[in-house]
This record gives C-alpha cells, sequence and structure tokens, in this order.
C-alpha cells in the first residue's frame, strides 16, 4: 500500500511517499442480465450488478502506528489504522452543548452552560483529539449497485440507469461554513446555537471569541452524514424515424438527461464526491466548499448517411 507517510515533525515537516503497508480485500461482485419481454413490437432487457467490498488494513509500517491525515481545526480528519478500513474517519464524540444544571462538570474543561460537550473517553478532565477520539464513520461504500433497464416499442427506445450507495459516510467541515457567528455568512444552523431556553443544541452558543464567536473546531460525530442515496445515473428516449426518410439510411431523435433525479438523506449539495480528492485520495468523501453536480440535459439527432 503506497502512502504519502508523514516525516518526523523533530527533523522535517511534509511527507514521502513509501510501500508502507498491506490490504486485504475481501467481497462479491453479482452481474445478472435479464430479457424480461420479447416480442416484435416490444423488447425490454435488464442488467444489474451488485458489489460488496470489505477492506481491511492489515500491516503498516515497521511499528504499525496509525497515520492520521488532516489533523488541524476544521478539518474532516482520517486514521489509517490495522484492522480497520481504509478512509475511516476519525474524531471526538460530539455529545450536544453544556446545560445550565452542568455548570459545575463543564468548568472541569474550563467551559461553560451553552459550550460544546464531548466525550471524554479516559476521564482525564480535558479533550484531546488523539487520546479521546475513535473512528466515526467510513468514506467508502459497504455495497454498490446499479440497475439499467433497456426498452423498445417499434421506433422508439429507452435506456435508465440507476445506481444504489449503502454504508458510506460524508464529513461536511460546518465549522468552516457554519455553526459560526461573523464568518462564512452565518448559515441556517447559527439558528440552533444554545441559547438558555433552547439547551437540547449540537450547536455551540455564541459569545465574545474568535470571528465573534466562541467554538471548537474538532473534527467530531457533527460532521458525519449518512452518504447512502439513489441515483437517477442516466437516461434516454429516442425515435427513429423510418429508414429511407430524406434518402438517408437513419435518423434518430433523442432526449438524455444525467443526475436527472437523487434521494438521499445526506447534507450538502450531493452525497458523492470530495473537494479534497487532489490531495488526500484514500478519504475521497469530505465537504469543504464542494460545487453541486448538475443536472443536464441534452437534445440530439443522430443521422447515417
Amino acid at each position: 500500500m503506497l502512502l504519502s507517510v508523514p516525516l518526523p515533525e523533530s527533523t522535517t515537516t511534509g511527507s514521502v511517499l513509501m510501500n508502507y503497508g498491506s490490504v486485504e480485500n475481501q467481497g462479491i461482485e453479482v452481474a445478472l442480465s435479464t430479457r424480461n419481454v420479447a416480442t416484435s413490437d416490444f423488447t425490454w432487457n435488464t442488467d444489474i450488478t451488485l458489489t460488496n467490498n470489505k477492506n481491511t488494513v492489515t500491516g503498516l509500517g515497521p511499528t504499525g502506528a496509525d497515520i492520521y491525515s488532516q489533523t488541524g481545526a476544521g478539518n474532516g480528519t482520517s486514521v489509517i489504522r490495522i484492522g480497520e478500513p481504509v478512509g475511516s474517519f476519525f474524531g471526538l464524540n460530539r455529545l450536544g452543548t453544556w446545560k445550565t444544571s452542568e455548570a459545575v462538570e463543564a468548568a472541569r474543561y474550563g467551559m461553560l452552560p451553552g459550550d460544546l460537550h464531548f466525550k471524554d473517553v479516559n476521564n482525564d478532565g480535558k479533550i484531546d483529539l488523539m487520546s479521546d477520539g475513535d473512528i466515526i464513520g467510513r468514506a467508502f461504500p459497504k455495497i454498490v449497485a446499479g440497475f439499467n433497464n433497456a426498452f423498445t416499442y417499434k421506433n422508439f427506445d429507452a435506456n435508465i440507469d440507476i445506481v444504489i450507495v449503502s454504508g458510506v459516510n460524508k464529513a461536511f467541515v460546518h465549522e468552516s461554513a457554519e455553526d459560526r457567528q461573523l464568518v462564512s455568512g452565518g448559515l441556517n444552523s447559527s439558528l440552533q446555537a444554545w441559547r438558555p431556553d433552547a439547551q437540547n443544541s449540537i450547536v455551540g452558543q455564541f459569545r465574545p471569541g474568535n470571528g465573534g464567536a466562541y467554538y471548537q473546531s474538532y473534527p467530531d460525530t457533527h460532521l458525519m452524514s449518512d452518504a447512502s442515496f439513489i441515483r437517477g445515473n442516466n437516461a434516454t428516449i429516442g425515435y427513429t424515424l423510418p429508414s429511407g426518410t430524406l434518402g438517408l439510411q437513419k435518423i434518430r431523435f433523442y432526449l438524455n438527461s444525467t443526475n436527472f433525479f437523487l434521494l438521499t438523506q445526506c447534507e450538502g449539495y450531493d452525497p458523492e464526491g470530495s473537494s479534497l480528492d487532489k490531495n488526500f485520495s484514500l478519504v475521497p468523501n469530505t465537504d469543504k466548499y464542494q460545487y453541486p453536480v448538475p443536472t443536464t440535459f441534452t437534445l440530439g439527432i443522430n443521422v447515417s448517411f
């Protein structure tokens, strides 16, 4: 497994590309093609594909130590760890916000009621990403399925391709675009911030601090979103004129659409893709100001002489 391995900070900065580990993949892949209807006027064929993959890191460097990526504030942090899949998200468990009744306990961490409340795993009275964090999501799906249906009726033809993806998460870096007063425009989530009369909030209170708001930009479970989806990937409908029309061998008109529907509970514009793919290819699902995927329509004509 080729990895960009961080160099020791005591000697230098940066990373070096090394063959630093081993990975095991186990899974199944199923393909099924059916001819559902076949008459002189109407045909219907279906192609179904299903893939399931279990990815496990089995070896890592000379010591087996974890390798972390993007551990700074306001990032979707990842970890490569023996026994876990590549593309594992790492972060704290956000329990919500400190309530007024928890003021004494919050003070133990230097916090006030309304500040963010994270799980102190080792109960040492302080919050630290490395010691209190754990795996909180996965960037690669467990199941990917495709359904392609092709139809013909006399001179008409149609094709519909649908993709189903399940068992995957996406990291949305809220702290860089939301949850902060006077930063990035203060989007809708800021309206859900803790108040004395609304204390069951996942968004911390606003009080003087950086950028007009006190906040903690740890990678945590608040970043994670279920990125499972059903997408209308591609659809085409066409009509072919009778052979010899206008002295031509074939004239076919068609209308095509890509990304023509999307069903998901994922946040953001799209459950797929990443704004950081070029730099962090092993963690593909991180949304930090990612552009939306457009729906396209194409009207065309095929002519054969």
